[in-house]
């Protein structure tokens, strides 16, 4: 996170100094919606707290779609920089993925007595409160097209929505904010009425989110997700 920080201010910096000796320095603002679709690749593992600390890992990707709400900042004419912040008000649900354990003979003398853990386990997860405070260097070859990149910090509360109530292995877990790191890549379109439309591929890499059972085995649970997403933007400039 460190060193996504010092590039988002160099490039702050280099960017500021092109327009700074421009001589037109008059700023306007901008507010609109976002439309996004894309994808969530999550590496993720669950470790069991009991004594075997069994580790289960898996992989998946699923198709996401979001809206947002944006506002934001620009200096400059043909060398320009953005400063904006994005709200995504919307609960999504990542990460759904079940699998069924039944318990064997041996299992069954092992928990005489005891826990029975067969059944179905349910992982789930739910993201909200997603927010982004992003840059954007700019170059306009002409008045109303321009060409820019973008890097920003994202910050997002996970929810664990897991269902593990089966004997011993029974979980619950609370929710945790983790930051992330986008890097993005796009185009606009202003027009002289104030009409702005932006298309933009982004990639946002959060830190690794990591559980603990409050009950149970203890069980500990991390993930490493990222988002890619094509996004377009509608806005008005005054």
């Amino acid at each position: 996170m460190k060193k996504s920080l010092i590039a988002v201010m160099v490039a702050f910096g280099l960017f500021l100094n092109a327009f700074v000796t421009s001589s037109a320095m008059a700023g306007s603002y901008a507010l609109g919606i976002i439309a996004a679709t894309g994808k969530v690749d999550t590496k993720g593992s669950e470790t069991e707290g009991g004594g075997d600390a069994e580790k289960t890992e898996t992989t998946f990707q699923e198709e996401i779609l979001y809206g947002s709400l944006f506002a934001e900042y620009t200096w400059g004419e043909r060398y320009g920089l953005t400063l904006g912040a994005s709200y995504t008000p919307m609960d999504s649900s990542i990460g759904a993925k079940s699998r069924t354990d039944t318990q064997t003979a041996s299992d069954a003398l092992d928990t005489a007595g005891g826990s029975d853990d067969s059944g179905t386990y349910t992982a789930e997860a739910e993201i909200s409160d997603h927010a982004t405070l992003y840059i954007e260097p700019t170059f306009m070859p002409s008045d109303n097209f321009g060409v820019f990149l973008k890097g920003g910090v994202s910050r997002v509360t996970v929810k664990s929505l897991e269902t593990i109530a089966l004997g011993e292995d029974s979980s619950a877990y609370g929710n945790e904010n983790v930051l992330g790191r986008m890097f993005g890549v796009g185009a606009k379109v202003v027009h002289d009425g104030g009409l702005m439309f932006k298309v933009e591929y982004t990639k946002t890499m959060y830190d690794e989110v990591t559980m603990t059972s409050t009950s149970g085995n203890k069980n500990t649970i991390k993930a490493d997700p990222e988002i890619e997403a094509v996004r377009l933007s509608v806005g008005y400039r005054f």
